[in-house]
């Protein structure tokens, strides 16, 4: 298999195996980064491939905590961008959390290994560093 090449560009969409691996895809055994915006770097901090400064929230924890709003930030992110590009997950983000000033930074995605289901950690600033 191929290694990731994360995304730089924040309107280019992320391919939906990259987005969602499925759990024969051992490149996704442990967490990649599939986007990063090119202003950040990342570096090993407890063990894993992060943004100094950033939060970090899982995304099936954050559907978890605000799942009421998940339709509408789906619907607000796909009126305003690109579907499964960074953007739209910035969107996303910011309407599930209420947070207009929401920076995503950093996209990882990987499988459970218990149960095969893909996810993201999603890596965002809540202002500008």
């Amino acid at each position: 298999m191929n290694a990731i090449n994360p995304e730089t560009n924040r309107g280019t969409s992320i391919p939906y195996r990259i987005l969602n691996p499925h759990y024969t895809d051992s490149r996704f055994k442990n967490p990649q980064t599939i986007y990063l915006d090119p202003e950040f770097k990342t570096e090993i901090i407890n063990g894993s491939d992060m943004v100094k400064g950033a939060e970090y929230l899982y995304s099936d924890r954050l559907i978890q905590e605000h799942g009421g709003e998940f339709d509408r930030a789906i619907w607000k992110a796909g009126e305003n961008a690109r579907k499964y590009t960074p953007e739209f997950y910035e969107i996303y983000l910011r309407t599930m959390l209420g947070e207009p000033a929401l920076r995503l930074l950093h996209i990882l995605s990987s499988f459970n290994s218990a149960d095969g289901y893909s996810y993201r950690i999603y890596g965002f600033i809540r202002k500008d560093l």
